[in-house]
């Protein structure tokens, strides 16, 4: 038996061949990262993209059309893979209740255009996600009130919110006890759109300014685009986020967009109005300078624009 600060016999041995050991034989000490083979068939790091990250999962499923075409039919198919992945949905004392699994679609934008009270956008120019929120209804409307808040502070316009039809008949007790309210949110940007409007307004001889205040009282009104709609009115643009570097941001997205196919029109119009807003010396401008874009497309001299 060996004494405090000694190490057994077989310990010593083993530390004197490890010693022995060429260095490239040794087996990978374990730092808490996965490493990573030298044969392993993942892709190098690329954009977004770091392998290093790669780990495994409870079990994913992909169903696609070969040639692109969005049908119901993936759907279907989509949920019936969903319900063969027994791990995914774990079961407890409760057959009916699990641990929560779902699957992720394109935007049906032809659906939503037949169930919504409301108008949307050109198809790729908005964007729309499900808020898990309180079940007590005044809970449910006070944090709804709150995301409707931070949006109009990140300049972005709430176009409205959708009550979702659910079918909880088959879930068990701890699952019922639990359940949020489902709502669905729709929302789109609104730099661009107002200054088609600031420019429209002046063409049409309306005051510009009044556009501004009757914008600003409804839902498209936040103090990012206040702030802009004055740079915009007088067109001056002076440094806030210069253009050049969010076009360099824009960049990173169309990568990843490019990379996982994934159409970006608006995007990529914005792109390309930076790019020739950067070519004609404005790069150092704040990003709201794409006002010239519109106006010069639409014949508007530069300077102040009044009603």
């Amino acid at each position: 038996m060996a004494e405090a600060g000694e190490q057994p016999e077989a310990d010593q041995i083993g530390d004197q061949r490890q010693r022995a050991e060429p260095e490239q034989q040794r087996p990978a000490r374990s730092t808490g990262t996965p490493t990573m083979r030298a044969n392993s068939a993942l892709p190098p790091a690329q954009g977004l993209y770091l392998p290093r990250f790669e780990h495994d999962s409870c079990g994913v499923n992909f169903v696609c059309h070969l040639k692109g075409e969005a049908s119901h039919r993936i759907v279907e198919l989509g949920l019936g893979a969903l319900c063969r992945m027994q791990h995914r949905g774990a079961l407890g004392a409760e057959e009916n209740t699990g641990d929560g699994a779902g699957i992720l679609l394109q935007v049906p934008d032809a659906f939503y255009r037949q169930v919504l009270p409301f108008e949307l956008p050109e198809a790729g120019s908005y964007a729309t996600g499900i808020a898990f929120l309180p079940a007590e209804p005044d809970m449910a409307d006070r944090a709804i009130g709150m995301v409707d808040e931070i949006i109009r502070q990140e300049g972005l316009e709430i176009l409205g919110w959708r009550d979702l039809p659910i079918d909880d008949s088959m879930i068990g007790d701890a699952a019922r006890a639990a359940q949020p309210t489902f709502r669905q949110l729709f929302l789109a940007g609104t730099c661009r759109a107002r200054a088609e409007a600031l420019t429209l307004a002046h063409k049409a001889g309306a005051n510009p300014e009044k556009v501004v205040e009757a914008i600003g009282g409804g839902v498209a009104g936040s103090w990012i685009l206040q702030n802009r709609s004055s740079n915009m009115l007088n067109d001056t643009y002076p440094l806030g986020f210069r253009t050049r570097l969010h076009r360099k941001d824009l960049a990173i997205a169309l990568d990843a967009a490019r990379t996982f196919e994934v159409p970006v029109p608006v995007t990529s119009l914005v792109a390309t109005i930076e790019d020739s807003l950067i070519a004609q010396g404005f790069g150092d401008e704040d990003m709201s300078s794409l006002a010239r874009f519109v106006r010069r497309g639409a014949n508007v001299p530069d300077g102040p624009m009044k009603g």
